[in-house]
């Protein structure tokens, strides 16, 4: 059988994912450059976040869009990512997010 997608990246794919309910968890690079522009990334992100939040999804920042990119797809800088499915890495699932509400106290 075909492996079960874990991962999306991409903001439209992300977007799609958190409407659908697919998404388990978001991980956003918290260094999106303000886009000025109607439509913008910023924008774009703005309105995953929103949606993401009233569904009650996980939102997780962390690292860089550099970074983020380096992890999922090397040369690409990422934004965003969507977990669809963490099964069999529960442990980092749930060391990820205790990590991002000491994270977020800290802030």
């Amino acid at each position: 059988g075909r492996m079960r997608k874990r991962l999306l990246f991409g903001l439209r794919e992300v977007a799609k994912s958190v409407c659908t309910g697919k998404a388990r968890c978001l991980v956003v690079a918290p260094n999106i450059e303000q886009v000025d522009e109607e439509g913008g990334l910023d924008d774009m992100v703005g309105s995953i976040l929103a949606e993401a939040r009233k569904r009650k999804l996980q939102v997780v920042f962390a690292l860089t869009r550099a970074k983020l990119g380096q992890v999922v797809a090397p040369r690409v800088r990422i934004s965003c990512v969507a977990i669809l499915d963490y099964n069999g890495a529960d442990d980092q699932y749930k060391k990820m997010l205790a990590l991002a509400a000491e994270g977020r106290e800290a802030w």
